[in-house]
C-alpha cells in the first residue's frame, strides 16, 4: 500500500517541482540545472526503492491525477487574483509619458533589440516562456493531454459515422460472424451510411425532420444464466 502510494505521489512531486525550479528568481541556469539533476536523482531513486510491477498501472494514473490537480489548482489561483482589488499605482506625468513612448517604440520600431518584422517565431516562445515558466509549463500539460484526448475524439467519431461500429467489434471483428472482413475493410451490419449514423447515435430529431432509430438494448434480449455454473463470478 505504501509502494502505491509512493507511485501515485511521484508524478505530483515532480510536477510541481518541474514548474517551482523554472519559476525561480534566479538567472542562473547552471543552478537551476544542478537543481533539475537533483529532481532526476530523486526520482531515480524512488523508482529503484519503492516501484514494482504495478507502476505500468499506477503511474499512468498519478500523470493524469498530478496533472488534473496541478491546472485546477491554477485556475482557482487565477479566478482569485482575479476577483481580488490590485489596488492602484500611482504615477506623475512623466512615467505616463514614459510608458506611452516605450508601447510606441519597443514594440513597433526596427531598431528595438524585439521587433514583430525581424524575430522569429521561437523568440516569442522563450519570451512567454519567461515571463510565466510556471504557466507555460501548465500549457505544455494542458497540449499533450489535449493532443491524445483529441486522436481518441477523432478516432470514436469515425468509427461512429463511418463505420457504425464500437471499439470493441473493431479489435474482435474476425471473430464475429455478423462482420464481413478484409484487408481494408470492415463491413458492419449496423452501419445504415455517415448521415443516418449521426442521426441514430445523436438522436437528432430537428423539430420532427428526422427519425432516429432509438433501441434500447438492455430490454431486446433475455439471459439464461445458472448461477451455480459462475465459477464465482456473480451476475449483475
Amino acid at each position: 500500500e505504501f509502494r502505491q502510494k509512493v507511485m501515485l505521489g511521484t508524478p505530483f512531486l515532480v510536477i510541481w517541482l518541474v514548474g517551482f525550479i523554472a519559476d525561480l528568481n534566479i538567472d542562473s541556469w547552471l543552478i537551476k540545472g544542478l537543481m533539475y539533476g537533483g529532481v532526476w536523482a530523486t526520482v531515480q531513486f524512488l523508482s529503484k526503492s519503492f516501484f514494482d510491477h504495478s507502476m505500468h498501472s499506477a503511474l499512468p494514473l498519478g500523470i493524469y491525477l498530478a496533472t488534473k490537480f496541478w491546472i485546477v489548482a491554477l485556475f482557482y489561483n487565477f479566478g482569485k487574483s482575479w476577483k481580488s482589488d490590485p489596488g492602484i499605482i500611482k504615477a506623475t506625468e512623466e512615467q505616463k509619458k514614459k510608458v506611452v513612448m516605450y508601447q510606441l517604440t519597443d514594440n513597433w520600431g526596427l531598431h528595438c533589440e524585439t521587433t514583430y518584422t525581424k524575430d522569429g517565431f521561437w523568440t516569442y516562445i522563450t519570451q512567454i516562456a519567461t515571463c510565466s515558466p510556471w504557466m507555460f509549463w501548465m500549457f505544455l500539460n494542458s497540449v499533450f493531454h489535449f493532443m491524445w484526448v483529441a486522436v481518441l475524439l477523432m478516432c470514436q467519431m469515425y468509427q461512429i459515422t463511418c463505420l457504425g461500429i464500437t471499439t470493441n467489434e473493431r479489435m474482435n471483428a474476425r471473430r464475429y460472424k455478423h462482420f464481413k472482413v478484409t484487408t481494408t475493410s470492415i463491413e458492419s451490419p449496423f452501419n445504415h451510411g455517415c448521415v443516418r449514423n449521426i442521426i441514430d447515435f445523436f438522436e437528432f430529431r430537428c423539430c420532427g425532420l428526422f427519425r432516429p432509430v432509438i433501441v434500447d438494448w438492455t430490454r431486446q434480449y433475455t439471459i439464461e444464466y445458472d448461477q451455480i455454473s459462475g465459477s464465482g463470478y456473480q451476475l449483475v
